[in-house]
């Protein structure tokens, strides 16, 4: 696919800016066509900026319609005969309705999730051996921590170390570097990156 702006290679930079600036005011034009609003500009533009643009603010009747019906007058509704008191014959009291009592249901009292704290990990004493390999520097503990679990599954004795605000994940031990390097390549292979360091 051949490259759309070869043309500016071949052409003098003042012609370049002319063709870009004439491409800029095509499309200023356009926009303000599909706004209608490039008569009210042109003409703010001609009388120099000093021109307020008029608004004619006209009232407007809603013919009646079905949807917003006419206000009627809401006369009070006379209630049943059902509903209204019978008298009571002086001289006889009258006793309070009987109202069954509904118990208010018991409050199921939720406890919050206990929060389970992670131990910090583990600095144990390294290994002699002037080789060892580092698998990992993680922030937080509990992924060296992980790190550390999942190559002890492996056969290796990791150990962590806190160090300015990371947590090195490293295997100590190895006396000679060709040791060491069978152990990286074989971590590799299990999707453990890792790397020897003396």
């Amino acid at each position: 696919m051949s490259n759309p702006f070869a043309f500016l290679k071949r052409r003098d930079p003042v012609e370049t800016i002319i063709i870009l600036l004439g491409g800029l005011l095509v499309v200023v034009i356009a926009f303000f066509i599909a706004r209608g609003d490039l008569d009210y500009y042109t003409e703010y533009l001609l009388t120099g900026g000093v021109f307020e643009r008029k608004i004619e603010v006209k009232e407007v009747e809603i013919p009646f319609s079905s949807y917003f019906p006419e206000e009627e007058e809401f006369l009070p509704q006379e209630t049943p005969q059902e509903m209204v008191p019978s008298p009571v014959p002086e001289g006889e009291e009258v006793s309070p309705p009987r109202v069954a009592a509904t118990p208010f249901p018991e409050e199921k009292r939720v406890e919050p999730p206990r929060e389970t704290k992670t131990p910090p990990p583990r600095v144990a004493e390294a290994p002699s051996g002037e080789f060892f390999v580092q698998c990992g520097a993680f922030s937080k503990p509990e992924n060296a921590q992980k790190m550390g679990e999942t190559l002890k599954g492996l056969g290796y004795q990791a150990v962590s170390e806190p160090v300015s605000g990371l947590y090195r994940v490293r295997i100590y031990g190895f006396q000679s570097r060709d040791e060491a390097e069978k152990v990286v390549s074989k971590l590799k292979s299990q999707g453990i990156e890792s790397f020897l360091g003396k």
